[in-house]
C-alpha cells in the first residue's frame, strides 16, 4: 500500500470524512509526482497549480491537503509562494438596514 493509500485509509477509517472529502484529497495529493517530494518538487506542485489557473485560495487549500500528509517544514516550503488576498467587507450597523443593489441604505 502506498503512502497516499494509507493516508486516505486514515482519514476514512480513524477520522470518518466523507467520500467527497476522500476524493478532495485525492485530487489535491495528484499534485505531488512522489510520496517523498524534495523543496523543488513541492515548489514545482505549487507552479503547476498557478499554471493550471488555480488561484491562490484553491492552491491554499490543496497545500493544506499536502502539509497534513508531509513534515511541518513542507508547509513553510508551500505556503511562502502564495499570496492570499484579504478582502475586508464593509459592516453594517443597526437593525433598520436595507441593501438595494449595491448600495447600502440605512
Amino acid at each position: 500500500m502506498t503512502k497516499f493509500e494509507v493516508f486516505a485509509k486514515e482519514k476514512q477509517y480513524l477520522l470518518g470524512v466523507s467520500p467527497a472529502t476522500l476524493e478532495w484529497y485525492e485530487q489535491s495529493l495528484r499534485w505531488l509526482n512522489t510520496e517523498s517530494p524534495t523543496e523543488q518538487e513541492l515548489k514545482d506542485a505549487v507552479l503547476r497549480m498557478r499554471t493550471a489557473g488555480l488561484k491562490p485560495p484553491s492552491c491554499n487549500s490543496r497545500i493544506h491537503v499536502l502539509a497534513s500528509d508531509l513534515p511541518a517544514s513542507a508547509l513553510t516550503v508551500l505556503t511562502q509562494f502564495v499570496q492570499l488576498k484579504v478582502y475586508i467587507l464593509p459592516l453594517v450597523q443597526g437593525g433598520n438596514t436595507a441593501i438595494k443593489g449595491n448600495t447600502y441604505v440605512g
